[in-house]
């Protein structure tokens, strides 16, 4: 069985062993490129599909650097629910929503959890999920919470982030200078950004052994 992964931001993809990065793309944010890159790894053999990366918490029991592992992710514009394999019983399970824009606000992500008791958010894996159901693959989903449920996220960082996952240094000059204590608010963030990297890094050197166990198992 032949693996695509898809990441949405290149930190993400550079988790991933070397041996395992010649059959990942990494798409950039939204669920737009993550449908393209989904569809361009099944039109070249994959027989199925993971998306792995970092999500935000919508659990108040949830940290930042905490493996989950999912086993649902619903898509929240069109109320669509997928169904996801599993690579490993090691990690917690958690249900994943996809939304599209980022959730900053602590009271947005507490209102999500109740309404949909769902335990992390992302903007792609959906997506991924829609093109594995159609091509009929299974559809895989490790995921790192990143920020927490009660974090209130800066309200620059939406435009200070584009579809390609990288970051205007220009924009973030002239937003630090419109607001000096973004820079306290980009540290903290940094840091729990840092400690989901570092937890991501140790699911991606377990992915090959976790992937061949589920093909021997097959």
């Amino acid at each position: 069985m032949k693996f695509g992964i898809i990441t949405a931001l290149a930190t993400e993809y550079s988790c991933l062993p070397p041996s395992l990065r010649d059959r990942a793309i990494c798409c950039g944010v939204g669920a737009r490129n993550a449908t393209n890159a989904a569809e361009s790894l099944i039109a070249g053999g994959a027989d199925a599909l993971l998306s792995f990366g970092i999500s935000g918490a919508l659990d108040t029991s949830l940290c930042s650097g905490q493996v989950m592992s999912i086993v649902q992710v619903i898509q929240v514009s069109d109320n669509i629910t997928y169904s996801c394999n599993s690579l490993t019983s090691h990690y917690p399970t958690a249900t994943q929503l996809c939304v599209s824009n980022p959730v900053i606000h602590a009271a947005d992500k507490l209102a999500l959890a109740a309404n949909w008791s769902a335990h992390t958010v992302d903007m792609e894996s959906s997506a991924v999920a829609a093109v594995a159901q159609h091509a009929r693959k299974p559809f895989f989903c490790m995921r790192v919470v990143c920020d927490q449920a009660e974090d209130n996220l800066p309200a620059e960082l939406v435009p200070l982030l584009g579809e390609n996952s990288g970051v205007n240094p220009f924009a973030l000059l002239a937003s630090v200078v419109r607001r000096p204590t973004l820079l306290t608010d980009l540290f903290m963030l940094n840091r729990k950004y840092r400690i989901a990297l570092r937890s991501l890094s140790a699911v991606g050197s377990e992915l090959p052994k976790m992937i061949a166990e589920h093909v021997h198992q097959q």
